[in-house]
């Protein structure tokens, strides 16, 4: 897990190893959806532009137009992209509940999407053997025939 003090030094030339500079992106263009106080995101690089779909999808929702949805956790669970979010306290119990119905279901949508996405490079993927984590393009799944420790590994980040 690579810890990061500040979402300052997210944005220097320096990043710190392992993080995504399309994740960085996204949080640079919604930030408001990224005022949590910390994000765990597990690095599936292939699902990154399915959460920024997502981000995209959640910032046009009229409900949200005080950026009251907040980014939690960005995950793989059981072969697929698990979006986790809160929602701002200051936004009416009735109101919470709306948006949250609205983006529980943007969320399904990209759940469903990443089924079909490698969880590598995001082409056009099939589950290659029974584990539920094997979500992968042709191209990647022969690298994880020949080189199966390469695919053993899961970089986590924390930003802060």
């Amino acid at each position: 897990m690579v810890s990061l003090p500040a979402m300052s030094s997210l944005f220097s030339e320096e990043r710190p190893r392992g993080v995504s500079a399309l994740l960085l992106r996204l949080v640079s263009r919604y930030p408001e959806q990224f005022k949590a106080s910390h994000l765990d995101v597990q690095a599936i690089q292939g699902w990154i532009p399915l959460f920024g779909f997502l981000c995209d999808d959640v910032s046009r929702l009229p409900e949200n137009a005080g950026g009251y949805v907040r980014w939690v956790q960005i995950k793989e669970k059981f072969g697929s992209m698990r979006a986790r979010y809160s929602i701002a306290p200051e936004l009416s119990e009735a109101l919470a509940q709306d948006l949250r119905n609205k983006v529980t279901a943007l969320c399904e949508q990209a759940r469903n999407a990443s089924e079909t996405s490698c969880k590598i490079c995001g082409a056009p993927a099939f589950r290659a053997d029974q584990s539920m984590d094997a979500l992968l393009c042709k191209r990647h799944w022969f690298q994880r025939m020949k080189a199966p420790e390469k695919f053993k590994q899961k970089l986590a980040i924390r930003i802060y």
